[in-house]
């Protein structure tokens, strides 16, 4: 609904996803508009981490870093889209501090793969934290009693952070199981994300391969937009027994 524009005044300029999950710094520093009335001004570059619209792939700490330097090179603002930052972080076997240093704000999820059942994370500097609370309050932000919430989130950093090498770990297994299943062809796998496509050969439509999926308690739906695209996200509670009965499932449907 254009809520960025309507609510924020802003006008968005986006660019080509490579399929390594980054943007091209030329095309980045290309986009960049100077001074010129004809033209909205720009503020500010901001990329995601892990990188969704190639399936999950984490972006390294030099690429960020590299990002950074040419914001600032510009006089830009940097913004990281954090969502699944402990994931890109896990994968790199770096800390979350080290993969988006350079970084003038950021934001996180604490329930996307962390577990904690809602809540995100804005990040950035007194003032900027200071101007959030404004536009919050404008926006009909605020919560009360919201401590019940907060406690969630702590345990999401502080414990569920630390585990999230088993999910990559369970992710890399279930694509590797899902070859030997008929009609379906793994697409890809990066972090706790495995995409795969249930072929035109596949016994069963994709409604039909849900439905039955469903009957056995195990929930799919196709990729929006994709009818035979599926996702499946691995996190704390999917255990490696369940994608082994997720998979056994999926062989007695379609073989």
């Amino acid at each position: 609904q254009a809520g960025i524009s309507s609510l924020g005044g802003i006008m968005p300029r986006t660019l080509a996803v490579q399929e390594d999950g980054t943007l091209r710094l030329d095309d980045i520093e290309q986009a960049i508009r100077g001074d010129n009335e004809h033209f909205p001004r720009t503020r500010v570059v901001t990329i995601e981490n892990t990188q969704g619209t190639v399936g999950a792939i984490p972006l390294s700490p030099e690429y960020t870093r590299q990002v950074a330097e040419l914001a600032h090179r510009h006089q830009l603002k940097f913004h990281i889209d954090g969502a699944r930052i402990f994931n890109a972080a896990t994968a790199y076997n770096v800390s979350p501090a080290e993969i988006v240093a350079g970084a003038d704000s950021m934001t996180f999820c604490l329930s996307k793969g962390l577990c904690a059942p809602v809540g995100s994370i804005l990040l950035g500097s007194k003032e900027f934290i200071k101007e959030a609370h404004r536009v919050r309050k404008v926006l009909g932000g605020g919560m009360r009693q919201g401590g019940i919430l907060a406690a969630a989130g702590l345990i999401a950093i502080e414990k569920m952070s630390q585990r999230l090498a088993e999910d990559h770990i369970n992710a890399t297994y279930l694509a590797e199981q899902l070859k030997d299943v008929p009609g379906v062809k793994v697409m890809s796998q990066n972090t706790n994300f495995v995409f795969f496509w249930l072929e035109e050969s596949a016994k069963l439509t994709p409604t039909e391969f849900a439905s039955q999926m469903g009957e056995r308690n195990i929930l799919l739906s196709p990729y929006p937009g994709y009818e035979r695209k599926f996702r499946a996200v691995l996190h704390y509670w999917i255990s490696r027994k369940r994608v082994d009965e997720a998979v056994a499932a999926m062989k007695a449907i379609l073989g």
